[in-house]
C-alpha cells in the first residue's frame, strides 16, 4: 500500500511544491487549503496523478473542520503516514511602520491582524499535526511530521 501524506497550505508555495515533490515520490496526497479556485486548479494540473491526489477545502484554524478533512483522507487512502503543515500567511502590514521623512509611525499592525496570522500559522498547524498524528497512532501507523518556516 502507498503512503499517504496530508498538506496543508498545498496549493500553492512550500506546500504546493511538496505536494509536487509526494506525487512524483509514489505517495498518495491529501491536500487541505481554503482556496478553492487553487484547489481546484492543483487538481486539472496534476491529471496524470488522479488516482493519487485529493484536495479538500478546509479552514485549518478550525478543529472539527480539520478532524473531518482527516476522516475524508482515512476513507479515501486509507492512512495517514506524514503530514506537512505548510499554510501560512503573512500581512500585509508591518508590526509598525515609520515614516522616512518625519520618523514618525506611520501605520501599524492592527490586533485583528496579529490575531488573523497566530491563528493561521499557530493554531492552524497544531490543529494539523494533531488530528493526524491522533488517526497515525490510533491506525497503528509509523507516521512522520514535517515541519517547515520560512
Amino acid at each position: 500500500m502507498k503512503n499517504t501524506i496530508v498538506i496543508s497550505g498545498g496549493a500553492s508555495g512550500i506546500g504546493l511544491a511538496a505536494v509536487e515533490k509526494f506525487l512524483t515520490k509514489d505517495f498518495n496526497v491529501f491536500v487541505l487549503d481554503n482556496n478553492q479556485v487553487l484547489l481546484e486548479e492543483l487538481e486539472s494540473s496534476q491529471i496524470a496523478y488522479i488516482d493519487s491526489l485529493k484536495t479538500k477545502h478546509c479552514d485549518i484554524t478550525n478543529s472539527q473542520d480539520v478532524s473531518n478533512a482527516m476522516d475524508e483522507c482515512i476513507r479515501a487512502f486509507g492512512s495517514i503516514n506524514a503530514v506537512l503543515p505548510a499554510a501560512g500567511i503573512v500581512s500585509d502590514s508591518l508590526f509598525v511602520k515609520v515614516d522616512r521623512e518625519t520618523h514618525k509611525v506611520k501605520s501599524f499592525m492592527s490586533e485583528e491582524q496579529f490575531r488573523k496570522v497566530v491563528d493561521v500559522n499557530l493554531t492552524g498547524t497544531f490543529n494539523t499535526i494533531q488530528q493526524a498524528a491522533i488517526r497515525m497512532i490510533n491506525n497503528n501507523s509509523e507516521g512522520v511530521i514535517y515541519l517547515v518556516s520560512s
